[in-house]
């Protein structure tokens, strides 16, 4: 495969991973309904990292 080929398949995976922690995310705001707004923008924290990150957080963690 070529490098691009490489980038845009690394790019929907960490996109697919968003799309599953934004649904956690949806539900335990279900769940949560009554804390206050500061926790649920702590719950999207990650979701947000994850899009923007162009990188995985398991080497970011490893260097």
């Amino acid at each position: 495969m070529s490098v691009l080929q490489n980038l845009f398949i690394s790019i929907v995976k960490m996109s697919i991973t968003a799309s599953y922690v934004a649904i956690g995310v949806i539900f335990i705001r279900l769940l949560l309904k009554k804390t206050p707004k500061v926790f649920s923008y702590i719950l999207w924290a990650p979701v947000f990292f994850r899009l923007y990150a162009p990188f995985p957080l398991i080497r970011l963690l490893a260097f």
